[in-house]
Protein backbone atom coordinates (compact mmCIF):
# COMPACT_ATOMS: atom_id res chain seq x y z
CA UNK A 1 0.00 0.00 0.00
CA UNK A 2 1.54 3.33 -1.02
CA UNK A 3 1.08 5.36 2.13
CA UNK A 4 3.28 8.43 2.44
CA UNK A 5 4.34 10.13 5.65
CA UNK A 6 5.27 13.82 5.56
CA UNK A 7 7.06 15.25 8.62
CA UNK A 8 7.27 19.05 8.86
CA UNK A 9 9.28 20.79 11.58
CA UNK A 10 8.33 24.44 12.06
CA UNK A 11 9.52 26.23 15.19
CA UNK A 12 8.58 24.20 18.25
CA UNK A 13 5.97 22.14 16.40
CA UNK A 14 6.31 18.91 14.48
CA UNK A 15 3.50 18.12 12.08
CA UNK A 16 3.13 14.52 10.86
CA UNK A 17 0.79 13.78 7.97
CA UNK A 18 0.03 10.27 6.75
CA UNK A 19 -1.91 9.98 3.53
CA UNK A 20 -2.63 7.52 0.75
CA UNK A 21 -1.48 8.06 -2.82
CA UNK A 22 -1.88 5.73 -5.77
CA UNK A 23 0.77 7.55 -7.83
CA UNK A 24 3.75 7.04 -5.50
CA UNK A 25 6.85 5.74 -7.34
CA UNK A 26 4.93 4.86 -10.51
CA UNK A 27 6.70 5.15 -13.83
CA UNK A 28 5.34 6.92 -16.86
CA UNK A 29 2.63 9.00 -15.18
CA UNK A 30 2.44 12.50 -16.61
CA UNK A 31 0.06 15.38 -16.10
CA UNK A 32 -3.04 15.52 -18.23
CA UNK A 33 -4.23 18.53 -20.19
CA UNK A 34 -6.41 21.13 -18.47
CA UNK A 35 -9.93 20.35 -19.56
CA UNK A 36 -12.41 21.78 -17.06
CA UNK A 37 -12.48 24.65 -14.57
CA UNK A 38 -11.58 23.98 -10.93
CA UNK A 39 -14.14 21.86 -9.08
CA UNK A 40 -15.40 22.65 -5.58
CA UNK A 41 -13.58 19.62 -4.19
CA UNK A 42 -10.27 20.86 -5.59
CA UNK A 43 -10.96 24.35 -4.23
CA UNK A 44 -11.37 22.79 -0.78
CA UNK A 45 -8.05 20.97 -1.21
CA UNK A 46 -6.36 24.21 -2.32
CA UNK A 47 -7.80 26.07 0.69
CA UNK A 48 -6.61 23.32 3.04
CA UNK A 49 -3.09 23.50 1.55
CA UNK A 50 -3.05 27.31 1.88
CA UNK A 51 -4.07 26.99 5.55
CA UNK A 52 -1.30 24.43 6.09
CA UNK A 53 1.33 26.69 4.51
CA UNK A 54 0.21 29.66 6.62
CA UNK A 55 0.21 27.52 9.79
CA UNK A 56 3.76 26.35 9.08
CA UNK A 57 4.91 29.90 8.32
CA UNK A 58 3.45 31.24 11.57
CA UNK A 59 4.84 28.35 13.64
CA UNK A 60 8.30 28.80 12.12
CA UNK A 61 8.50 32.56 12.68
CA UNK A 62 6.50 33.19 15.85
CA UNK A 63 6.44 31.49 19.22
CA UNK A 64 5.76 31.82 22.90
CA UNK A 65 5.66 35.43 24.09
CA UNK A 66 4.65 36.91 20.72
CA UNK A 67 1.45 38.87 20.35
CA UNK A 68 -1.60 38.00 18.27
CA UNK A 69 -4.04 40.88 17.78
CA UNK A 70 -7.39 40.92 16.04
CA UNK A 71 -8.30 44.45 14.99
CA UNK A 72 -12.05 44.77 14.54
CA UNK A 73 -14.33 47.63 13.56
CA UNK A 74 -17.48 48.84 15.30
CA UNK A 75 -20.41 49.08 12.93
CA UNK A 76 -22.45 52.24 13.17
CA UNK A 77 -25.84 52.70 11.59
CA UNK A 78 -25.86 54.84 8.47
CA UNK A 79 -22.10 54.56 7.89
CA UNK A 80 -20.77 52.38 5.06
CA UNK A 81 -18.28 49.59 5.81
CA UNK A 82 -14.61 50.40 5.38
CA UNK A 83 -12.98 49.46 2.10
CA UNK A 84 -9.92 47.18 2.03
CA UNK A 85 -7.73 50.18 1.12
CA UNK A 86 -8.99 52.12 4.15
CA UNK A 87 -8.43 49.09 6.38
CA UNK A 88 -4.86 48.68 5.03
CA UNK A 89 -4.21 52.37 5.74
CA UNK A 90 -5.58 51.98 9.30
CA UNK A 91 -3.27 49.00 9.94
CA UNK A 92 -0.29 50.93 8.53
CA UNK A 93 -1.02 53.87 10.87
CA UNK A 94 -1.42 51.48 13.82
CA UNK A 95 1.90 49.76 13.06
CA UNK A 96 3.67 53.09 12.61
CA UNK A 97 2.49 54.18 16.07
CA UNK A 98 3.53 50.82 17.57
CA UNK A 99 7.03 51.12 16.11
CA UNK A 100 7.83 54.46 17.74
CA UNK A 101 10.32 53.73 20.50
CA UNK A 102 10.65 50.02 19.75
CA UNK A 103 11.46 47.74 16.85
CA UNK A 104 8.64 45.49 15.75
CA UNK A 105 8.69 42.54 13.37
CA UNK A 106 5.20 41.71 12.21
CA UNK A 107 2.99 39.97 9.71
CA UNK A 108 -0.52 41.20 9.00
CA UNK A 109 -3.46 40.25 6.84
CA UNK A 110 -7.00 41.44 6.20
CA UNK A 111 -9.85 38.95 6.12
CA UNK A 112 -12.33 39.77 3.38
CA UNK A 113 -14.77 36.89 3.41
CA UNK A 114 -18.10 38.16 2.04
CA UNK A 115 -20.37 36.70 4.75
CA UNK A 116 -18.20 37.81 7.66
CA UNK A 117 -17.32 41.27 8.95
CA UNK A 118 -13.93 42.46 7.69
CA UNK A 119 -11.17 42.19 10.27
CA UNK A 120 -7.45 42.83 10.42
CA UNK A 121 -5.18 40.16 11.87
CA UNK A 122 -1.76 41.01 13.22
CA UNK A 123 1.00 38.83 14.65
CA UNK A 124 3.87 40.82 16.19
CA UNK A 125 7.22 40.28 17.84
CA UNK A 126 8.63 43.14 19.88
CA UNK A 127 12.43 42.99 19.63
Amino acid sequence: MPYVERVTKAGNTIEIERYFTSRYKKKGISRGDKVKPTKEEQEKVNTRQAERKLRILINANYGYGDYHLVLDYIRRKGEPDRTPEQMRQDIDVFLRECRTGSSVAHGSSISLRPAVRPKGYLVSVFL
